[in-house]
């Protein structure tokens, strides 16, 4: 019996160490994450135009730290690509009339919140599901839908933007300056997540940002791209790609200057303005494209 006691204490000390063990390496994973995140958040803010009020204050400070001409430092190596994807709720009777999203259909006139969910979230068929996009540099953005299977295989790609009814086809985007997917004027503007069948597994979506235009044909609606001209951009513009979710942001409402943003062809974000919840963080430089595919998975 004494035996068998020590050799249960001598068990549990080492259960007790290697879960301490295990605590510290999760808790210095998660430090490592969180400074990861912090450096890319200044990264990608630096692109974006400062606050007025910090801009008045920088102007008025003479030989005053920072003073460094930024045109000298040289050009990054890496570009960024920052994603929100906003799931939608019914609005209810206590919600920031400003927050609410509305649509033309009948059953949906008391208007929709969005709601901030990573990328990794498991969403549900019938979730209706915007996406806003911000880019770290100026560029020409096109957005490529493909639906996913189980089994890995993909999906004929769509060009569902640029689109002619959209600002004319523009797409051309720069830093502070949110993307809409769909847009607002949209008669639908949001994505119903459906199964085209029983093994549709979810949407891999793929956005392009090249410094040129492309040639391509665009329409009034989404059309259809050869898949061999998808795959030719991919193994010619695929670069090393890092994402970081701040899990921190999610289930948050859609912020006023973020709907302003995505609307209003002067009003950019400021470095003071909310973060997107996702970045990708991409091996190119601002003169190179710059190709990230997101997959939004549904949930059996």
């Amino acid at each position: 019996m004494r035996q068998g006691t020590s050799r249960t204490c001598q068990l549990l000390v080492i259960l007790v160490i290697a879960g301490s063990l295990q605590v510290a390496v999760c808790a210095g994973q998660r430090g490592r994450d969180e400074a990861t995140r912090k450096l890319w958040n200044t990264e990608f803010l630096e692109q974006r135009p400062q606050a007025l009020q910090a801009r008045r204050a920088v102007k008025t400070r003479k030989n005053g730290p920072g003073a460094a001409n930024k045109a000298s430092v040289p050009a990054s190596s890496l570009s960024y690509l920052g994603l929100t994807v906003w799931r939608l709720r019914a609005a209810r009777t206590d919600d920031d009339q400003d927050a609410i999203l509305i649509s033309n259909e009948k059953e949906t006139s008391r208007g929709w919140i969005p709601e901030a969910v990573s990328t990794d979230v498991k969403l549900s068929a019938g979730d209706r599901v915007r996406l806003s996009v911000e880019t770290s540099h100026s560029g020409y953005l096109y957005v490529i839908d493909r639906e996913e299977f189980a089994d890995g295989h993909m999906g004929e790609p769509s060009l569902i933007a640029p689109v002619t009814r959209i600002r004319g086809g523009n797409n051309q985007v720069t830093a502070g300056r949110i993307t809409e997917i769909p847009a607002r004027d949209d008669s639908v503007p949001y994505f119903t997540l459906e199964r085209s069948r029983p093994d549709h597994s979810g949407e891999a979506i793929t956005f392009l940002l090249t410094p040129k235009r492309l040639n391509l044909a665009i329409g009034r609606n989404a059309v259809a791209l050869p898949e061999n001209q998808v795959k030719q951009w991919e193994r010619d513009w695929s670069k090393a790609v890092e994402l970081h979710n701040d899990y921190t942001q999610t289930g948050r409402v859609w912020s006023k200057v973020e709907r302003a943003s995505g609307t209003e062809a002067t009003r950019k974000l400021t470095q003071k303005d909310p973060l997107p919840l996702t970045l990708y963080r991409v091996a190119a430089t601002a003169s190179e494209p710059l190709l990230v595919t997101v997959r939004l998975q549904i949930a059996q």
